[in-house]
């Protein structure tokens, strides 16, 4: 009988082996209901009934063309003898396979038999594909099918993509032209950095030049055609604010028996598991909350340490009214260890102890000795005051400081402009608001920051309803890479509206002109006259910040430059040469899935007429 490390609760599971990643297919998710039958050695304790003239299809899609291999298929038999098919797409042959024939009252049911890889290593493109298996002759009992396992020798592959949930277009590509003798390549460089919030950018790339006059910055909507708009702002999930933890608990190995947090003391955390099913439960019991607290938002989060495998985690709260909110949860897998819950204002109950529940659908030998952290904070509510600088219907421009609370953060910048009387002080960061063709409504464009922070949006699509979702930015200005955030402060910025142009002096010294401009399809800004006062060789003059975590849920995934050299934005590369960048995604994105991708291009003199 294998032991229960084999069977684990989950629909998918996925590891890296030595040469690929290997997933796990449940047959009960690609069966109807009915064919279900409780196995209790079977993976997720089912497995699914299949008669002769039947057929059970597992779907999978590949992000790129890649070797894969059917490892095992997990079945079993309690009767006659039975064969079945294996075939890929329904084309190829991979195998056929025999049941033994064995009865012992029923219980060779639940004594399942693995198969051994079926048929040979293939290399198959990218996109869609099926593995069927064919029931060619069965006694009038049948046969059960546990699970198949797929190895894929894409470490790059994850769950998400593997199940189609995900679609990556390899096709997609950004012509930047030849390699140009005319004038020096610039140098990006690759920078991982690691993140308390996985909406925080993670990916920083510097690109240096020993004298840069002039360059290009174009956003524009990604390639790929997608009419979903998931966007979640790092202000929903992410608090560096310890004044706002209500409790916290670190280190956790499981089992426990019972927990007090070092943070309120009053909180406690129970940790059982259950005695029929594979699922594991923490209870967290903490204190009514202050009346001043209850119309603040709250965020949970819940961080595990390196799974040995895909955990399915699953979350409700009880309310102040005493009824229990709708249970929701997500897998956390190697690529994605974090699980961050939005918890609505006045959720809690002032009078009455409140209470979280946490359920873990997963093996509990695959659950021992794992790490993981508890954390419920209040999102700290930060203000803004905006001033108009600038309206003639078309375009806007407006002035915004960020403070919290009565206090004002030390880095603000000046801002001039000659529609207004006297400067505007204080200020975090200026937006620029540009009316399409298609729309009575103006849509920002633009944001820099007193911090250098560059954001970009192309004007929406025709018919487009909502918000447009910042992704990939650009640090404009000279910053130190070994620390963290980039960071070019700004001193000053004067602006001219027609055209409209914003002169940056920096408080180093610094400066640059940026003008802007917008098509149907994109947003330019030209940074011009650039004047640096720190050594380029060691300063980049622009720093591109993005995020990704995995494909599919990223700002960037792929980075290319002069000559169509294509890489993958987290492999095969840590520095690119040349005067044309582009920064871009070819999966769709579950994350600020229209942000757009950004492009870095070097302008000499000779070409400056073209963008002015």
């Amino acid at each position: 009988m294998e032991t229960w490390i084999q069977h684990l609760i989950i629909l998918l599971t996925c590891f890296v082996s030595s040469e690929g990643v290997v997933f796990r297919m449940e047959a009960e998710k690609y069966a109807a209901r009915r064919f279900h039958n409780h196995r209790e050695n079977a993976s997720g304790e089912k497995a699914v009934n299949f008669n002769k003239g039947q057929k059970l299809n597992f779907y999978f899609c590949l992000r790129d063309n890649a070797e894969v291999s059917v490892n095992q298929v997990v079945y079993s038999n309690d009767g006659g003898s039975d064969t079945f098919e294996v075939n890929l797409d329904g084309k190829l042959v991979l195998g056929n396979l025999k049941t033994p024939e064995q009865s012992n009252g029923g219980k060779h049911w639940n004594e399942f038999l693995y198969s051994g890889q079926v048929g040979p290593n293939m290399t198959l493109e990218s996109g869609r594909h099926t593995i069927t298996l064919d029931f060619k002759e069965t006694d009038r009992h049948g046969l059960d099918v546990d699970f198949i396992e797929i190895e894929v020798n894409d470490k790059k592959l994850n769950r998400e993509i593997f199940e189609c949930a995900v679609y990556c277009i390899p096709e997609i590509k950004y012509d930047n032209g030849p390699i140009r003798d005319d004038m020096p390549s610039a140098i990006a460089e690759r920078i991982v950095v690691p993140v308390n919030c996985p909406t925080d950018d993670n990916i920083l790339i510097p690109v240096y030049h020993e004298d840069i006059k002039h360059f290009l910055i174009t956003a524009t909507l990604p390639k790929y055609r997608s009419f979903e708009n998931h966007y979640t702002g790092k202000e929903s999930f992410c608090s560096d604010d310890n004044s706002g933890i209500l409790w916290s608990f670190s280190n956790l190995k499981i089992p426990w028996d019972k927990q007090t947090d070092s943070w309120s003391g009053f909180t406690t955390l129970k940790y059982q598991a259950s005695n029929v099913s594979k699922n594991s439960y923490l209870t967290v019991t903490f204190q009514p909350i202050a009346k001043n607290d209850l119309a603040i938002d709250n965020t949970l989060k819940i961080s595990f340490n390196e799974p040995k495998a895909d955990i399915y985690v699953e979350m409700k709260y009880k309310k102040s009214d005493g009824s229990w909110s709708t249970p929701e949860g997500q897998y956390i897998t190697p690529q994605n260890m974090d699980y961050l819950v939005s918890i609505p204002r006045n959720t809690w109950s002032d009078t009455q102890e409140n209470q979280v529940e946490i359920t873990i659908l997963a093996d509990p030998e695959t659950l021992t000795g794992l790490d993981l952290d508890l954390l419920l904070y209040r999102r700290k509510e930060k203000r803004r005051r905006e001033e108009v600088l600038f309206n003639d219907m078309n375009t806007r421009v407006a002035a915004t400081n960020i403070y919290v609370g009565d206090e004002t953060d030390n880095e603000k910048m000046v801002v001039k402009s000659g529609n207004i009387k006297g400067n505007v002080s204080n200020v975090s960061f200026i937006s620029v608001y540009q009316k399409s063709q298609w729309s009575d409504s103006q849509h920002e464009i633009l944001r820099i920051h007193q911090n250098g922070k560059l954001q970009l949006l192309p004007l929406p699509a025709h018919g487009f309803q909502g918000k447009m979702p910042f992704g990939t930015s650009v640090f404009l200005g000279a910053n130190d890479p070994t620390k963290m955030p980039p960071k070019a402060p700004i001193d000053q910025i004067t602006i001219i509206p027609e055209p409209l142009e914003m002169f940056l002096t920096y408080k180093d010294g610094s400066k640059a002109t940026l003008l802007v401009k917008t098509d149907l399809d994109q947003t330019n800004v030209l940074v011009k006259d650039v004047q640096i006062t720190r050594d380029p060789i060691q300063f980049p003059f622009a720093t591109i910040s993005s995020m990704w975590q995995f494909d599919g849920n990223a700002d960037i995934d792929h980075v290319s430059t002069n000559g169509n050299v294509e890489r993958h934005v987290m492999n095969g590369w840590k520095e690119l040469y040349g005067t044309h960048f582009s920064f871009f995604r070819k999966c769709i994105s579950n994350h600020n899935t229209l942000s757009p991708d950004v492009q870095l291009k070097l302008v000499n003199e000779e070409d400056l007429y073209l963008h002015l």
